[in-house]
């Protein structure tokens, strides 16, 4: 046994009354049972010289380390309330947050097959069969009782609280070798080594937390190799890659520069991709008007659009314009010039310049009602075609006025008039063409007659009637007058001359 693990065993056997509820009933010679208490009054239990003897000795002691991490809290491990009472291996007093069950709370675990399992190998690796075997028969074969592993939690660990701060947590770091393997710890023991807990273990390359690929620590914690790609998800910073040592390196920053120099090159993150964007304030003005306008192109750079003058013209640095060639306006279509309309005037087909104007261009003489006068791009200018001021209202008089460059559309009531009496008085309207005043005897509770061109009747029997009884013979000598329907008479006295 090498001196650490032997310095481990000795403090390791010297709090073996923790362990002691390992100790499940075995055979003493016939049925004998295991030590089931820590006492200095007897050779046949845990504080016998050859195994425990030595707990309460030395300054510190062992005794003194439970004092330390259970402060005040002796009923934690004794019974009846005295500090010299027995202690024993499953039970004790017990105090808030410690459940009665004595050293089997830090030194034994549930889900052994046997209690005790662990601290039973443990003695059995440390060739103590020998000296177990008088009492503990069944200790002699190590296949009566099996342990978890070693990272198999103790009942009493749990997250230190204020009263008890330095209490163990981590069965993989408490210094014991719970499963009797003389394996220590997580430094020792393959049962507390977990790929992805952040803890690198001896068969671990690496431990960043997590089993996923891709991060330069792979899911099995082994390195991945050197220069594979450890993505951060970012475009612009370039490509990361590992270094074959667990650590992932930053790539190089994409280069956005296209080699233009007029152009605004940055790095888009939204769209993985550079941008080159035109920028023509990045070229400086050569303040020449002959070469045209700067602008920024995308592939040769700062560029001009050249002569900004028309063919035929000839452009002047020193004025800025563009001036007719000699011989334009002469009359006389000479060289380089399309037309010659002797005159430099533009609007009229054949430009200032000489050249054809644009097919459809205008070329108006100036009369509104014929319509609008285009060129034909050969320098002819074509006649427009005349204005139609037709309304589509046929009682309107329709007709272009020159002098209002419109049309007027005056409304006609004589070519409304239909020919009837009973229709009435018929007019033009500019919009709904023509129409009629309607029925002129339907205001007066009287019947129109076509045929007579008036109203008739009224009354209670419509129209007017002799009444009174007067005959035909009396009507010429009577005057009739028709009020409120009723016709009237006067009768007239017959004048009789005498002789």
């Amino acid at each position: 046994m090498s001196g650490v693990k032997a310095t481990r065993f000795h403090c390791y056997l010297s709090i073996a009354f923790f362990l002691g509820a390992f100790m499940a009933p075995v055979l003493y010679a016939a049925k004998a049972s295991a030590w089931d208490r820590y006492s200095t009054n007897s050779a046949n239990n845990c504080a016998n010289s050859a195994c425990h003897g030595d707990f309460l000795a030395g300054d510190p002691s062992n005794h003194d380390d439970h004092t330390d991490m259970l402060p005040g809290d002796c009923n934690i491990c004794h019974t009846g309330g005295g500090g010299t009472t027995p202690v024993f291996t499953d039970e004790s007093t017990g105090v808030t947050g410690f459940p009665p069950i004595g050293c089997m709370g830090c030194h034994g675990r549930d889900d052994d097959t046997e209690p005790g399992a662990g601290l039973r190998q443990h003695h059995f690796n440390a060739g103590l069969q020998t000296e177990c075997l008088p009492c503990h028969s069944a200790d002699f074969d190590p296949l009566d009782y099996t342990p978890v592993g070693e990272d198999v939690v103790p009942p009493y660990y749990f997250t230190p609280d204020t009263a008890h701060p330095d209490k163990p947590t981590d069965p993989c770091d408490d210094g014991l070798d719970n499963d009797g393997d003389f394996d220590y710890d997580r430094a020792e023991d393959a049962d507390c080594w977990v790929c992805g807990n952040n803890v690198v273990d001896p068969d671990e390359d690496c431990d960043d937390g997590n089993t996923t690929d891709g991060d330069c620590c792979s899911a099995s914690c082994e390195f991945e190799a050197s220069g594979s790609a450890c993505p951060d998800g970012e475009f612009c910073n370039g490509d990361e890659t590992c270094d074959g040592a667990g650590t992932c390196q930053a790539g190089t920053q994409a280069d956005c520069d296209d080699g233009v120099d007029c152009t605004d090159d940055s790095c888009n993150e939204g769209t993985d991709q550079c941008d080159n964007v035109a920028n023509d304030a990045n070229c400086s003005d050569d303040g020449l008007f002959c070469n045209g306008d700067e602008f920024c192109d995308t592939v040769s750079d700062c560029s001009f659009s050249g002569d900004p003058c028309p063919a035929g013209a000839i452009c002047d640095d020193g004025t800025d314009t563009c001036e007719p060639a000699p011989g334009c306006g002469d009359g006389v279509v000479g060289d380089g010039e399309e037309c010659d309309d002797d005159n430099n005037i533009d609007g009229d087909c054949c430009d200032s310049f000489c050249q054809f104007e644009d097919s459809g261009s205008d070329c108006s003489e100036g009369v509104f009602c014929n319509g609008d006068e285009t060129c034909d791009g050969a320098g002819t200018c074509q006649a427009g075609t005349s204005v139609d001021c037709d309304d589509g209202v046929g009682c309107t008089a329709d007709s272009c006025n020159e002098a209002t460059d419109s049309c007027d559309n005056t409304p006609n009531d004589s070519m409304c008039d239909d020919g009837l009496y009973c229709t009435g008085e018929e007019m033009c309207d500019p919009v709904d063409d023509c129409v009629s005043a309607g029925d002129p005897c339907e205001s007066e509770g009287t019947s129109c007659n076509e045929d007579e061109g008036q109203c008739v009747g009224g009354g209670g029997g419509g129209g007017c009637s002799l009444g009174g009884g007067t005959s035909n013979s009396e009507a010429p000598f009577a005057s009739l007058l028709c009020v409120c329907g009723v016709l009237l008479y006067l009768r007239r006295r017959k004048r009789v001359s005498h002789s």
